[in-house]
């Protein structure tokens, strides 16, 4: 190869980048931008490669590189905004994009790019008005609608939404992730059984589809259906062992269906992957505190409170079992910092109101209670008719 041939350093980088030989394909930009500092594309192939490896300054630096050369470049400004967006800087990255529309007014995919951008920054004014525009520009593109559904759904607007991934899938009826996302928006509206339809069409097709079946057997445990459930998320588990959600969804539902040892053990095998799961002490404290293993529990949840220092019901948690065992002064502290974590938790003021009563200080024992009626728990009615009559 002639050594002073950029074109040949430049194919030789490409193929280079498509084998997977990412440090090869650096050389031979770089040898490309040495024998033609003016190369653009030298800069901005160099500037994806380093994207590829993870070096995101260094690609944007190329990418700058390559606009000094020419300001108003389209690929140069695309690639500098998705290197900065990569970097977090969603405002440097909307910046780019403006400059590509203000001379490419027409380009759909801008207005895509842009509104999602504007979502990250919690403008969702601006971003529901730039995936309006990408509608506008091209109508017959499903992916649009099928953003813009995800992104009414966040802001509340069920109907929009529903609109828009019905669209979705009128242009595309294979597209799996809408189907997904109509079905966790049916399961937000509470029609469950339209949440599963959703979640089994993809299924009849894609049987080892996991996060179908993970969606489903959730659904299904919120519509009552624990044996469906479970089932689903056993054949989940049939498919990926080790999937981490699978083992606590289906311990979650094998407690709520009153098989406690049976959670006790998928809890046990949740740990034995990760030590550090967050709720599986609690939640297997919480079914060992159910067989009446309440210092197991409570060990549990000691670890949990451990591993997790954040996570109220540890805290929560192990105070009611100190609380079953009478020792009600001990207990008050653990409430005092599940509401402290979590300060809207009811049941926590219930609790450490009904403790308080026990102790004798009925009057702040009942404001508890107050508060707990307050924040819409239950069965604060019921605990204050028998403590604070």
């Amino acid at each position: 190869m002639n050594p002073k041939y950029e074109m040949a350093y430049f194919i030789r980088g490409n193929a280079r980048s498509l084998a997977g030989n990412n440090q090869g394909a650096i050389d031979d930009f770089s040898k490309v931008i040495e024998l033609n500092p003016n190369n653009i594309d030298g800069y901005n192939n160099r500037g994806n490669v380093k994207i590829k490896i993870g070096n995101l300054q260094g690609a944007l630096d190329d990418y700058h590189k390559a606009l000094e050369l020419k300001p108003d470049d389209f690929r140069s400004l695309m690639n500098s905004s998705n290197a900065k967006s990569r970097l977090g800087d969603n405002v440097g990255a909307i910046a780019d994009i403006n400059k590509v529309i203000k001379s490419t007014p027409d380009n759909y995919t801008l207005y895509f790019s842009r509104g999602a951008l504007k979502l990250k920054l919690k403008d969702e004014e601006g971003g529901l008005a730039d995936y309006n525009k990408a509608v506008e520009l091209n109508p017959n593109n499903y992916l649009v609608y099928q953003y813009r559904g995800s992104a009414k759904s966040n802001t509340g607007d069920f109907q929009g939404a529903m609109s828009d991934f019905e669209k979705a899938l009128e242009l595309n009826a294979q597209s799996t992730t809408t189907y997904i996302l109509r079905g966790i928006l049916k399961s937000k509206m509470g029609d469950f059984a339209g949440a599963i339809a959703d979640y089994s069409t993809i299924l009849k097709t894609s049987p080892t589809n996991t996060l179908a079946l993970y969606n489903r057997a959730y659904v299904k445990s919120k519509a009552g259906d624990f044996k469906g459930s479970i089932d689903d998320f056993t054949t989940a588990l049939g498919i990926r062992p080790k999937d981490e959600p699978c083992l606590s969804g289906r311990g979650n539902v094998k407690m709520e269906s009153g098989d406690y040892q049976g959670a006790i053990d998928d809890f046990t095998k949740l740990l034995e992957l990760n030590p550090k799961a967050k709720y599986a002490y609690s939640n297997r404290g919480f079914a060992k505190w159910h067989l009446g293993l309440v210092q197991e529990a409570i060990v549990d949840y000691n670890k949990e409170i451990e591993t997790n220092p954040a996570n109220s019901f540890g805290f929560f948690r192990r105070g009611l079992a100190v609380s079953g065992l009478h020792d009600y002064k001990k207990a008050i502290p653990d409430f005092d910092k599940a509401i402290e974590i979590d300060p809207k938790y009811g049941e926590a003021y219930a609790e450490r109101g009904v403790a308080k009563n026990l102790t004798g200080d009925k009057t702040s024992g009942c404001n508890d209670l107050n508060k707990a009626k307050e924040l819409g728990y239950n069965k604060s009615e019921e605990l204050i008719n028998k403590y604070c009559k």
